[in-house]
């Protein structure tokens, strides 16, 4: 990934952010510098340090990780995660429904907060398939 969407698996009851966001703010609380909760209001929040189309080459994270029946996995845009906390996101995905109402959910809990920004989400739900012959 490059830039400031995200990738979340929710596993188990449990949501797990997958990448880390390329972005100035982002930088400073892995530093140490700001808290989670100032970074959600800095004023430089929107600055991305990684993004496709810029002058340079990106450094893109890769990440392989194990997938199991059950899984969703939750694609986002900024405008989604710069509303919501990821404690409110697992708990508007661990009130269940189909996808598309878990989507439907997420973006107007998004909206209600503000959606100062284009709110982007994509859910995707592993599904064990049987070997052919079986």
């Amino acid at each position: 990934h490059v830039g400031d969407s995200r990738a979340y698996r929710y596993r188990r009851a449990e949501l797990k952010l997958l990448t880390r966001d390329h972005s100035w703010v982002h930088e400073q609380v892995t530093a140490g510098f700001l808290t989670e909760d100032a970074a959600r209001t800095h004023p430089l929040k929107n600055v991305v340090t990684q993004a496709l189309g810029g002058s340079s080459e990106p450094s893109v994270d890769v990440l392989e990780t194990a997938i199991e029946d059950g899984d969703i996995y939750l694609l986002c845009s900024d405008g989604l995660n710069s509303m919501l906390t990821d404690d409110e996101i697992d708990h508007l995905m661990s009130l269940g429904g189909s996808l598309e109402a878990m989507c439907s959910r997420l973006i107007d809990a998004a909206n209600e907060r503000g959606g100062n920004d284009n709110i982007s989400v994509v859910l995707l739900k592993t599904h064990r398939v049987a070997p052919q012959g079986s």
